[in-house]
């Protein structure tokens, strides 16, 4: 597969590396046979335009996507942003495979448990360290 990836706003060299690294293979083990590209706008944003989210992610078009990363995720420890772009990268193989739906809700309780989120949280843990160790192995 093919990631054509843009990340701007990244001051750490090495962050914006496992940023890539993360999301690279983090798709590669979601959808193992895609060979069509996928894009990725990937931006770090201000922790006040962010609220309580950490990161978001948002199809653009057929294949592209917008990603929006906290300030405070990057300042964190790196399983948490690891955790944290393998959730969102979830949710782009869902985008793909036309899962997620725009349903609205009313308070966190009902946002987790809303199916594509169940998965996303799910497979960030069960992936976790199957892509660390392609990621600072490789």
């Amino acid at each position: 597969m093919f990631v054509c990836l843009d990340i701007v706003g990244v001051e750490n060299e090495e962050q914006g590396i496992l940023i890539r690294d993360v999301i690279e293979q983090s798709l590669e083990t979601l959808m193992p046979r895609r060979r069509n590209p996928v894009f990725i706008d990937c931006h770090i944003a201000l922790d006040k335009d962010m609220g309580e989210t950490e990161a978001m992610i948002h199809e653009e078009a057929d294949d592209t996507f917008f990603l929006a990363i906290s300030q405070s995720a990057l300042e964190g420890p790196t399983d948490d942003l690891v955790t944290l772009l393998i959730h969102e990268m979830v949710h782009v193989r869902q985008y793909i495979r036309k899962q997620i739906t725009n349903m609205p809700y009313n308070s966190f309780e009902e946002y987790i448990k809303l199916p594509y989120e169940q998965e996303a949280y799910r497979l960030q843990e069960e992936m976790l360290d199957e892509i660390k160790a392609k990621v600072f192995n490789d």
